[in-house]
C-alpha cells in the first residue's frame, strides 16, 4: 500500500487507501496557515473528473472524496493552493 506524502512549503498532501477498492478515497492535509485549495480529479488521458474547494484549517485536516464515477485505473489528486502552487498524488481505482 503507498501512502505519498507531497509537500511544499506551507502544505502536505496525503492520500489513502492507495490503491483504493472502494467509492472512497481520503485526504489528509497538514497546513501551517488557513487557505482555501482546489482537489481535481484528472483521469489518465488529462481530463478533470471532478473539483471540489476544501478550507483547511492550520494543522491537521481530513477530507473524503466520493471517486463512485471514476473508472478503475490511474488517476491524479491534483491539491492546489491559494497562491497556485499543485501537488499531484498518482492514485490506482481497483
Amino acid at each position: 500500500e503507498e501512502n505519498a506524502w507531497v509537500s511544499s512549503d506551507n502544505l502536505s498532501v496525503s492520500v489513502y487507501p492507495n490503491p483504493v477498492a472502494g467509492n472512497s478515497l481520503q485526504l489528509h492535509l497538514v497546513s501551517t496557515m488557513e487557505d482555501l485549495v482546489t482537489v481535481r480529479i484528472i483521469d489518465a488521458m488529462g481530463r478533470l473528473m471532478d473539483e471540489h474547494s476544501l478550507l483547511v484549517q492550520e494543522g491537521d485536516n481530513e477530507a473524503g472524496i466520493d471517486i463512485t464515477e471514476m473508472r478503475s485505473g490511474v488517476c491524479i489528486v491534483q491539491v492546489i493552493t491559494s497562491t497556485g502552487k499543485s501537488k499531484n498524488i498518482r492514485v490506482v481505482k481497483q
